[in-house]
């Protein structure tokens, strides 16, 4: 089974403000990636039949998503959406990242339970 080689976008999300997910595709392709984790809110990534013919475009495949994941249970259906996302391009990973040193940290006994 081959593997694809993917890179991650959290670079795009945290240090820059303008830019489209269709440049970042470029990118990857020109960089010789054949995958990309998406980090993005799913308003940035837009419709997913429009980023499914950027992707199919590109030959570039959807291979996960990102989600911050806390205690909040909005955050938790935000990460619910971003599964079933990812569920329509065949994705078979999702990556939920949790447990960060702002959260939980100055909760007492009580909050925890």
């Amino acid at each position: 089974m081959p593997i694809t080689i993917a890179c991650h976008t959290i670079r795009w999300v945290n240090s820059c403000r303008d830019y489209s997910v269709g440049e970042v595709v470029v990118q990857l392709i020109d960089a010789g990636y054949d995958g990309i984790e998406f980090f993005e809110s799913l308003d940035r990534l837009g419709e997913e039949e429009d980023l499914k013919k950027i992707l199919d475009s590109q030959d570039l495949e959807f291979v996960s998503i990102s989600n911050g994941l806390d205690l909040n249970s909005e955050k938790q259906d935000h990460a619910e959406d971003k599964i079933n996302y990812a569920h329509k391009f065949g994705s078979k990973v999702v990556m939920l990242c949790c447990g960060f040193l702002d959260q939980g940290h100055s909760k007492t006994e009580d909050e925890l339970d």
